[in-house]
């Protein structure tokens, strides 16, 4: 009886215990934004909040009953509770119909039309076990929101305070009822942060599942997937997977990525592809890395002599033996730029380290795995290395090592490089890059002090050395060394009468010495370099004079140099020296340039150099004078037509585009008094405008370029480049790009070219016996044929090629995008008896991609947000290249 008595008295002080918690539970959490999908909570009993202190675990409302199933000692047992019970934990609280509590294992059990609310979360589940010692649980047979996706699990983890951990899952971001995407994954982590991570993911549209995915990254910030199918005459059934996201918190770390790109891609006939680019772009540290993989299967190429002009393609090589068999090999690709920069504003000292490495294992990597397509408004988009996106063929590698230190007027320059080519061997494996140079090192350094005035002119006196090691390899093997050491000292000042006169003259001296080193030469190679680096060797006086003649516009420009050595090692004259020519002076020229700038939109400049120097015999004097070069530059804002200033982009409310730019150099030939050649380029961009049968112009660009040759027009080039993106519908855009080239402008004159003049009378050849491919035809009918729609013959013969093009009917579907298209680029092979000979010849790519990009900066909207950057392309290849370097 005492002992029974005792278990009603614990009994009833736990209920009463619990009971009393309930009038002092936690403050309500916020809910989620998403309304429609919640169910509204019972009323609430009013509380106050405990202390931090005496701050509960959990707190348990709402009990109807409570059952006590086993006691111990010190009253720690399983009770059971019924009812609509509210469970307040730390980070959320939900609503269940049982709960039980262990107190010794300090587990918490409970089931029956589970609801779980926290903030911007809403979960319903069948059963909860909740550790609250550790404040964690599992949720078993999940769904609800947790911000910003809706997902369903077998097993829903609260893993800690800030993320979910869901096995066997399915989620989306769309909103609509019945959704147009979703995903599915094996397992998905969801954190407070609004961040996804899932393991095991495909991606399914109108419940297909259509694109496998290794994992899946998303956060507010923005994520991409980007997945494309087709078929090509040189590549067969292809797909192309592409999945890119950011992480712009990793800002604030020293090294990590801010952004990511992974690629995935089959192709039937030429093998297997995977990469992985990283981006960071910080004011301390910036770098592009860009690495691949790839499986190559090697095919040929062979006409079908069953249906004319059709190509073949096929992955069985014919060997040595004479038996066919297909062949795999290994390429890999490494492409890595990376820059770190350090200011002391208290020092005024500047540094700068540039690492970048080019290293392909076979040079057509890019050209059989990196055509791809590439959104423009991605950051991928910035470093194509062509301008359709298109693969490139890559002759050379290359590593480079820069680093830049200025403080103060003092500069040191440090750079160490190597060059490797790409060496074709008749055997395929055995075709590999080899080595050219090794520029290791090169060091300049400079110092610039200011001496103060004299006469009220400022004089500064430059002081430079440079020192670089080159080694030249021949066949992959060392071949020779060049040691080259150069230091220079000039004073210089400034003298000028705004606007209409300035002078800067300097005047200088210096010395050089060339030191050659025989690594694989041949006694008599080696002694003609010998004699090189003498005649190199030597000091020198020089001037550098700088007169400009009226204001900014119109002005005319001299630039005067000129050199003469001293002391040399030994003189490059002449064996035979009957007028004693001495060779001294090296540089003796002045550039002459007039410049005229009316208006700031329009500029036109005549240049040509004019050479002073002795020579042993007599030079006429129009072999003095190079070819002068007028050039004209134009620039037409429609938007601004009468203003000189231009706004920038970023200044306008509303981003509209409406510009025409046009340059033309005309070079005449003053030898033979007669025109020598003429480029002109135009380019007309328009942005951002409504239209009257279609929703808006997008971005429209039209460029075309001809280099002509007066007296001979056979050398002629033309070029036609546009771009289009065009908005249809709401919901429907047409994305279009060609690129193509005029290579025999001469066949669209009334004359036949197979004509010559012979004794005073032309002779022609009859039409019949003329070649199909250098006949006379008529722009239009060009046009026509170069379509493919008279057959592949013509288009083969027409004058006007088509190098590339691409359309795409795009469905902009939510979230996601939907692109139909068809492709066409004009590749070319060596063939026939002798390298000499190169086959061109089309190939033809139909496709369409699925594209899952969302663009939510900051998590400002749920809608993505498309935008067009408006910039110069920046190709990544043309950094910290060997020949360049800061002064």
């Amino acid at each position: 009886m005492v002992n029974k008595k005792k278990t009603y008295i614990s009994i009833i002080q736990l209920i009463i215990l619990f009971y009393i918690k309930s009038l002092y539970s936690l403050p309500e959490t916020n809910h989620n934004p998403a309304k429609s999908l919640l169910i509204k909570p019972e009323s609430e009993i009013k509380t106050i909040p405990f202390s931090n202190q005496k701050k509960p675990k959990i707190i348990i409302e709402n009990i109807d009953s409570a059952t006590f199933l086993q006691a111990e000692e010190q009253s720690k047992g399983i009770v059971r509770f019924f009812g609509r019970i509210k469970v307040t934990l730390k980070t959320g609280y939900f609503y269940a119909d049982e709960v039980i509590i262990d107190t010794n294992r300090k587990e918490l059990f409970a089931s029956g039309n589970i609801e779980y609310y926290e903030e911007n979360a809403y979960i319903t589940v069948e059963k909860v076990i909740y550790d609250y010692e550790h404040g964690y649980g599992i949720f078993y047979n999940g769904k609800g929101y947790k911000d910003p996706v809706y997902f369903t699990g077998f097993d829903v983890k609260g893993l800690g305070e800030n993320r979910f951990e869901l096995s066997d899952a399915f989620f989306t971001t769309c909103s609509s009822q019945k959704p147009h995407y979703h995903f599915s994954a094996k397992k998905i982590f969801l954190f407070d942060n609004n961040e996804i991570l899932a393991l095991g993911v495909w991606y399914h549209v109108g419940g297909v599942p259509l694109i496998p995915l290794p994992f899946y990254y998303s956060n507010p910030w923005g994520t991409g997937i980007i997945t494309q199918f087709g078929y090509s005459n040189i590549m067969g059934y292809y797909l192309q997977n592409t999945y890119q996201f950011s992480i712009p918190e990793a800002y604030l770390n020293d090294f990590l990525p801010i952004a990511y790109r992974f690629k995935l891609d089959y192709y039937e006939k030429t093998g297997t592809f995977f990469g992985a680019e990283l981006y960071r772009f910080t004011p301390s540290l910036s770098y592009i890395m860009d690495l691949g993989i790839a499986e190559f299967k090697r095919y040929e190429i062979s006409p079908d002599f069953r249906e004319k002009n059709l190509l073949r393609v096929t992955n069985k090589i014919l060997q040595k033996d004479g038996t066919y068999k297909e062949e795999k090999y290994k390429w890999s690709k490494i492409f890595s730029l990376i820059s770190y920069n350090n200011f002391d504003s208290k020092k005024n000292r500047t540094q700068k380290l540039t690492i970048k490495i080019l290293n392909y294992s076979h040079r057509f990597f890019e050209y059989e795995f990196g055509g791809r397509y590439i959104p423009d408004s991605t950051i991928p988009a910035l470093y194509k290395t062509t301008e359709p996106g298109r693969g490139i063929i890559q002759n050379q590698n290359e590593y480079v090592l820069y680093y830049n230190d200025r403080i103060d007027d003092l500069t040191i320059n440090f750079q160490a490089s190597r060059i490797k080519i790409w060496r074709e061997k008749s055997n395929f494996p055995d075709s590999k890059y080899i080595p050219v140079q090794d520029i290791i090192p090169t060091l300049d350094i400079s110092k610039n002090i200011f001496l103060g005035y004299i006469f009220n002119l400022p004089f500064y006196w430059n002081n430079r050395f440079h020192y670089d090691a080159n080694k030249i390899y021949t066949d992959g093997k060392p071949y020779y060394t060049t040691h080259t050491a150069r230091f220079e000292t000039d004073l210089k000042t400034y003298i000028g009468f705004y606007p209409f006169f300035s002078f800067s003259p300097s005047i200088g001296y210096g010395g050089q010495k060339v030191s050659p080193y025989n690594e694989n030469m041949s006694d008599d190679a080696y002694n003609d370099l010998v004699i090189y680096a003498k005649k190199q060797s030597y000091e020198y006086w020089f001037t550098q004079h700088q007169l400009i003649l009226g204001p900014y516009e119109l002005n005319l420009e001299l630039n005067y140099t000129r050199k003469d050595t001293v002391r040399e090692e030994l003189l490059d004259t002449s064996l035979v020296n009957v007028n004693g020519f001495n060779n001294r002076q090296k540089i003796n020229e002045t550039q002459i340039k007039l410049n005229f700038f009316p208006v700031s939109y329009f500029n036109l400049s005549a240049e040509s150099i004019y050479d002073h120097r002795e020579f042993e015999y007599k030079r006429p004097y129009l072999e003095r004078w190079t070819y002068p070069i007028v050039r004209t530059e134009l620039y037409i804002n429609f938007l601004n037509l009468f203003k000189e200033s231009r706004y920038h982009l970023l200044s306008r409310k509303r981003i509209h585009i409406s510009e025409i730019k046009i340059s033309n150099d005309y070079v005449y030939d003053h030898l033979n008094t007669r025109d020598h050649s003429n480029l002109l380029g135009i380019s007309f961009i328009m942005s951002n405008f409504d239209l009257i049968f279609f929703k808006r112009l997008r971005y429209l660009e039209l460029g075309y370029y001809w280099y002509h040759v007066y007296y001979q027009p056979e050398l002629d080039h033309m070029r036609f480049l546009a771009k289009l993106d065009i908005q249809l519908t709401r919901n429907i855009y047409f994305e279009m790009e060609m690129e193509s080239r005029l290579t025999q402008p001469e066949r669209y004159t009334n004359q036949n070219n197979q004509c010559q003049i012979i004794s005073g009378s032309i002779k022609c050849i009859p039409e019949e016996w003329i070649p199909e491919s250098q006949k006379n035809t008529t722009f239009g009918q060009d046009i026509i044929n170069s379509t493919g729609i008279n057959g592949s013959e013509k288009r083969q013969n027409s004058a006007f090629n088509i190098g590339y093009f691409q359309g795409s009917l795009i469905f902009d579907l939510h979230d996601w995008e939907l692109r139909f298209g068809y492709e066409l680029q004009q590749k070319s092979m060596l063939a026939g008896v002798n390298t000499i000979n190169v086959v061109n010849y089309y190939d033809n790519k139909i496709f369409f991609s699925f594209n899952f990009i969302k663009f939510d900066i900051g998590g400002l909207s749920r809608r993505p947000s498309k935008f067009i950057i408006h910039r110069e392309k920046v190709n990544p290849f043309d950094i910290a290249k060997t020949q360049f370097y800061i002064r």
